[in-house]
This record gives structure tokens, C-alpha cells and sequence, in this order.
């Protein structure tokens, strides 16, 4: 099941921010901050696949440079309260390789940041098997000369929106051209009438966190986590209350067919204790409209949903 994820924050000085800084943690080097006189050291961190970065054809040659690239962003922004950097972070699909996933952001990122004249700084990290790639964008359009004035249409919110789409479609036509039938969808629960509330970030949190399917013994009283148990247990009230829904959900995510270990990660997913994971999958393989389709490419049975139209 691949999964969608897109979040755009705004690097600030107003917050303590440096540019230099969030480059180095995100690109895992050592970088020298010439605003701040220090050094921001973050090359001991292990899980850094790949960093590139990706300018317009008439950008100066030396913004190529990490360092030189967002020392020049900092001396350029003169205010206190400035905005130094737009950044993208996605989650990459676990269904393509290593290689698959670098194409794929390249090809994003060129196609919709660096040819409206927009510098990409890009680092894909993978932490706890679990793939993603970081995109630093500069808020000033790039000449030959240097950076020009802010483009402030970057900031509408329409193009998130856009960004959005477009992030799900490059997904999808990569998805496709590998052979594989999983695809994304950048729309929110609600817009797609699934009456699930999306799961929070923990941040971090998420070392609290059980692994291999085995639930969250405590909270440790922390909020966050209180939260994160709150939303997996009225999500699981809800798949047990309605399974078709989240059958139909399964559907739309899986081009139209998925596995029984598909509904045994969702329903633990959407579960908050092992005691209410038996009742969610029991919901989901006893719903009527759970149809058994074929066997797989790794003989395991394959199951869809009843439609309206296969009701007659």
C-alpha cells in the first residue's frame, strides 16, 4: 500500500532559524553558518541515501556549493523576521527501489520548483525503513547575476494545492511505468467521504512508539501520545462500525485489489490495543461486500469489494 505524505514548512529567522543550519541538518554535513560565525555539525548522522542540488540553467555556478548557496540566501534577506527557505518534505513509495525513488523526486522537482526559477537543495533519507526526501527551496527566483526580488506568487495557496496534485501524479505515472498497480491520492479523508481522522506527527515521540506490530503498552502520560492512541481507537470504532468504508478505502489506495496482509495493516494501523486489532480485522474479512478476486504473484489470495454495479 503506498502511502501519501506532503508537508511545506517555512524556514524564519523571526523563530531562531538559520538557512545554513536547516541545509546542514538535512544534507547530514558539517556547514559554516557566516552570519551566525559557527559551525552546524551533522555529518555523524548515518541515514542520508542521496543529496543533490538542482539549479535553473542560468544560475551562477558556485550556488551549486551547499555552503555558498545558503551563506548568499542569509546575506540577501536583511530582516530580523525573514523568510529564508520554503520546504517540502515527502514520503517516498517503498514500492520503488533506490534508484526509482532518486527519478522520481528529480524529475518533481525540476518539472514544478527549479523551471519556475526556484533553487532545490535535496537530501532522500531512510530512517526505520521508512523512505523520504527533504526539499529546500529558495523564496527568490535565481538570474544570472545572483537572486532577484521575492516572487510572492510562490506564496498563494494555490500552489499547494497544485504542488500537492502534481506530487500525487508524478507518484502515480512512476507507480505505473515500474509495472505496479498501488497508486496515491493527495486528497484529504474528508474529500474522499472516508470518515477516518488522519493520524498525527509525533515527533519526537515516536521513539515511544512499538514496532512489529506489537501496541503501545503506555503513553508515559505525554500528550502527544495520548493524542496518537485517541485517533487510532476512534478510528478503529469506525471500521468496525462501518467496514465497508474502509474497504472501499483499501479499493481506491490498491487499484482495486489488495492482500489479507493489506487488511491486517490497516486494521492494526487503525487499532489502538491487540484486543480491538481482532475486532477491526474481524469486521473487515466478515463484511458482506469483501469479495475473494485471484491468487497473486506470491500465491496469496486477493480480495476487492461488492459494488453497486455488481449488486445488479
Amino acid at each position: 500500500m503506498a502511502s501519501y505524505h506532503f508537508r511545506m514548512t517555512i524556514i524564519k529567522r523571526s523563530e531562531g532559524q538559520s538557512a545554513v543550519g536547516s541545509a546542514a541538518w538535512r544534507s547530514r554535513e558539517t556547514l559554516y553558518d557566516e552570519r551566525l560565525g559557527k559551525q552546524h555539525k551533522y555529518a555523524h548522522y548515518k541515514d542520508l541515501v542521496d543529496s543533490m542540488i538542482l539549479v535553473p540553467a542560468h544560475a551562477p555556478e558556485r550556488l551549486r556549493d551547499r555552503q555558498t548557496l545558503w551563506n548568499e540566501v542569509e546575506l540577501r534577506e536583511k530582516q530580523k523576521n525573514s523568510q529564508l527557505a520554503r520546504v517540502i518534505e515527502i514520503a517516498l513509495p517503498l514500492e520503488l527501489d533506490r534508484e526509482q525513488r532518486k527519478t522520481l523526486v528529480v524529475e518533481f522537482v525540476h518539472k514544478i520548483f527549479v523551471d519556475q526559477g526556484m533553487i532545490a537543495d535535496i537530501a532522500i533519507i531512510e530512517k526505520d525503513a521508512n523512505p523520504f526526501a527533504t526539499i529546500m527551496l529558495t523564496m527568490r527566483p535565481i538570474t544570472a547575476d545572483g537572486f532577484g526580488k521575492k516572487e510572492i506568487g510562490w506564496n498563494n495557496r494555490s500552489n499547494l494545492f497544485k504542488w500537492r496534485k502534481d506530487w500525487a501524479d508524478i507518484q502515480n505515472r512512476k507507480l505505473e511505468e515500474a509495472g505496479l498497480d498501488v497508486r496515491v491520492d493527495h486528497r484529504s479523508h474528508a474529500e474522499r467521504g472516508i470518515d477516518l481522522e488522519p493520524q498525527i506527527k509525533v515527533g519526537v515521540t515516536a521513539k515511544y512508539l512499538a514496532r512489529d506490530g506489537h501496541f503501545l503498552k503506555s503513553t508515559r502520560g505525554l500528550e502527544r501520545l495520548d493524542e496518537y492512541q485517541r485517533i487510532k481507537r476512534e478510528n478503529g470504532e469506525r471500521v468496525i462500525q462501518s467496514p465497508e468504508k474502509a474497504l472501499s478505502y483499501l479499493k481506491e489506495r490498491n487499484s482495486g485489489v489488495f492482500s489479507i496482509k493489506d487488511l491486517q495493516k490497516f486494521a492494526r494501523y487503525h487499532s489502538a490495543d491487540a484486543s480491538q486489532y481482532q475486532e477491526v480485522l474481524q469486521a473487515l474479512q466478515g463484511c458482506p461486500d469483501l469479495i475473494p478476486m485471484c491468487t497473486g504473484k506470491k500465491d496469496e489470495n486477493l480480495f476487492s469489494i461488492r459494488t453497486t454495479e455488481d449488486n445488479g
